[in-house]
């Protein structure tokens, strides 16, 4: 039951990524404007026009997220014919960590 269900979800995403790039490639958003679009508003959305509301320690942070998800796992030990690990387009690429990390 889990792998048909799996499948199903990994389908479904995929649809949606695919009907998001037409709507991009005929709205012709930039690569920053995607970037936007698929990223955490409160990163990109508006800003409160009353930021006094919030504490000093909860302003203009810096949220990075990684997803860690043990399913990866489970398909190492599950089996050898799983599908490769379709990385979002979000995500940087790790040749553009390396490149960054060299700068600093």
């Amino acid at each position: 039951m889990r792998k048909p269900f799996t499948a199903a979800a990994d389908l479904y995403r995929r649809l949606e990524e695919e009907s998001d790039a037409v709507v991009f490639q005929i709205l012709k958003f930039s690569k920053q404007q995607v970037l936007a679009f698929v990223t955490c508003p409160a990163c990109f959305g508006p800003q409160s026009l009353d930021t006094s509301l919030y504490p000093t320690t909860t302003r203009d942070r810096l949220v990075v997220c990684l997803d860690g998800n043990f399913q990866h796992r489970h398909h190492t030990k599950a089996s050898r014919n799983h599908e490769a690990l379709r990385t979002p387009a979000i995500f940087l690429e790790q040749s553009k960590v390396d490149h960054a990390v060299h700068l600093i």
